[in-house]
């Protein structure tokens, strides 16, 4: 996968424009450069040398074979030695029976005629282009340690920081955050009962 990027903003979380081509071995997948922005990501991750990033079509396009998606994230493991962490772990997702499980799949990615090394590439989950159907009055739940969003909380044992995103920014009753936390404590509170999770 090619990236070429107006300039290095992005590698600073700004988003900036730029283009991208996808080629395999034998052929070129996506024979013209797409138009995309793109922006840095990640939030510890991207303290370290090689960065992950953020692209994003002006319309919904597949990649690689996936189903068509607007925002695609390119997953960097730098601490992954075998690379395969986030692959697996969708892997598991989709054999749980989930709605939905995010698609990925595996690049070399070039930015600016850089050589970057292997990456994991992935669709973005969202509110707006997500394939769940999560209806008007749905919500993502996070842990993002930004913890920006108008609704949060940090659970009860290990202060994780939880962000509640709405569709377009809705208002969200405070019930319902109050039930989001009780079920997030309850499974918390299975795991790390006694301080052995081997109990729960």
């Amino acid at each position: 996968m090619y990236i070429i990027m107006t300039n290095s903003a992005a590698r600073e979380h700004r988003i900036v424009s730029g283009t991208v081509t996808l080629l395999s071995s034998i052929s070129i997948l996506a024979r013209e450069a797409l138009p995309v922005s793109v922006k840095g990501r990640g939030n510890s991750s991207w303290k370290f040398p090689k960065k992950p990033f953020n692209f994003k079509f002006k319309e919904p396009a597949s990649v690689l074979g996936m189903a068509p998606a607007q925002t695609w994230c390119a997953l960097a493991n730098y601490r992954d030695v075998t690379l395969m962490r986030n692959a697996v772990s969708l892997e598991i997702s989709s054999l749980t029976g989930l709605d939905w499980t995010p698609s990925g799949r595996f690049v070399n990615l070039v930015v600016n005629g850089q050589f970057c090394g292997n990456y994991f590439i992935t669709e973005k989950v969202d509110m707006e282009y997500s394939h769940v159907d999560a209806g008007d009055k749905g919500f993502l739940v996070c842990l993002d340690t930004y913890y920006d969003a108008t609704y949060k909380f940090k659970t009860s044992i290990k202060n994780f920081p939880v962000n509640i995103i709405t569709r377009n920014g809705e208002a969200l009753d405070q019930s319902a955050v109050n039930e989001i936390r009780q079920s997030l404590d309850a499974a918390e509170q299975a795991i790390y009962r006694d301080g052995d999770w081997n109990k729960a």
